[in-house]
């Protein structure tokens, strides 16, 4: 499942687009002066509750390419229902992220022969053609057989309730092809 690095070798996955991961922990501090992400990596319909899930990110012999904990997956590995995870208060608090300043909700969605592989959600500062803050919108690459979207959006400050995180949408209709190279380093990635 996930790209294939090639026996431990670094992975940089060349785009337009350049992403610096900043993890954000919420420790239960729910605010309404805050705006929040998810945060976490759903590792994909292969996974169910027959599956046997261990650890971390770090932990896994063949994780996504693009991995951030916590490690979800669900009973029968359908896609997991954001809102439920929005409105129970103990999973939010462990499957989200604060934004901090100039920062956005991305998710990264991998697909393979139109199945989807694997879905992580973060909260990271991303640069298109390392000149220009991107705040919105979507881009898609192929690469080995697989297709990779990078969906990116700011969610708004909650103002007497909190705003649900932009990021929250299982799947988002593609935006129109655009291939071209985008660099990424993820800090998550074996050395």
């Amino acid at each position: 499942m996930g790209l294939s690095t090639g026996a431990g070798a670094k992975f940089a996955l060349a785009w337009a687009v350049s992403a610096a991961i900043i993890f954000n922990d919420v420790h239960g501090q729910n605010t309404t002066s805050r705006a929040y992400c998810f945060q976490f990596t759903w590792l994909g319909p292969e996974f169910t509750e027959e599956s046997t899930v261990n650890g971390t990110c770090n932990d896994m012999d063949n994780k996504p390419s693009v991995c951030v904990d916590p490690l979800v997956y669900t009973n029968d590995g359908t896609f997991p229902n954001t809102t439920n995870m929005w409105e129970d208060a103990d999973i939010r608090s462990r499957v989200t992220c604060r934004l901090a300043k100039n920062e956005v909700c991305a998710k990264w969605t991998f697909t393979y022969n139109n199945q989807l592989e694997n879905v992580t959600y973060l909260c990271t500062k991303v640069t298109e053609d390392n000149k220009y803050a991107v705040r919105s919108g979507c881009r898609m690459q192929e690469k080995e057989g697989r297709q990779i979207e990078v969906c990116i959006c700011t969610t708004p400050v909650g103002l007497n309730n909190l705003a649900p995180p932009c990021n929250e949408a299982a799947l988002r209709s593609a935006a129109p092809l655009l291939l071209f190279a985008v660099g990424v380093v993820l800090a998550l990635l074996t050395r």
